[in-house]
């Protein structure tokens, strides 16, 4: 059965809240990934801190990844300025690399935002694009496998291919 997203009459489309695992997503989006993860065996927190950066930006990222000491956010489409100056706030007040999850799981690489520090005066940030969510392979930054010369994730990893499916086919708890 497809899903149809709601209209919120504001030219986007509304999140679906979603309950899985106890816990109230604010997207369906976010508890596709939340199930991957699961079936994956990474540990995973979600929404668990609220920032106030001293630009008095706000933001709750998604996931964190207490293993892998990193962010996560999901979004169904790229990041647009506003998103990507949050993720910058955040990489920049924690230390600590956000991963740009968009879409839902599927077997490729995802971009990795970093705060690099400063250059004459400049905040310095990097966007990688050789990140994947990977269960195995802890000896390789703690099952995020960063840049895996062009082989896919599920040429490494038997359980990929599974874990995206059962992303895609999970029948939701009623609210």
């Amino acid at each position: 059965m497809n899903e149809i997203a709601r209209w919120n009459g504001m030219n986007n489309l509304k999140s679906i809240e979603t309950k899985y695992n106890g816990y109230i997503f604010r997207s369906r989006l976010e508890a596709r990934w939340a199930i991957y993860f699961d079936y994956v065996g990474i540990k995973w927190e979600y929404e668990i801190d609220g920032f106030e950066f001293p630009d008095k930006t706000k933001y709750i990222p998604d996931f964190w990844f207490p293993e892998q000491k990193h962010w996560a956010e999901v979004k169904a489409q790229e990041f647009n300025e506003s998103e990507t100056h949050k993720a910058h706030n955040i990489t920049r007040w924690t230390g600590k690399p956000l991963i740009k999850l968009i879409g839902s799981p599927e077997d490729k690489e995802y971009s990795v935002i970093e705060y690099l520090g400063e250059n004459k005066g400049k905040h310095v940030w990097t966007t990688t694009g050789n990140c994947w969510i990977i269960s195995m392979f802890p000896f390789r930054n703690n099952y995020f496998y960063y840049d895996a010369g062009g082989i896919l994730p599920s040429e490494l990893c038997s359980d990929i291919l599974p874990a995206i499916d059962k992303s895609r086919k999970f029948r939701w708890e009623a609210k």
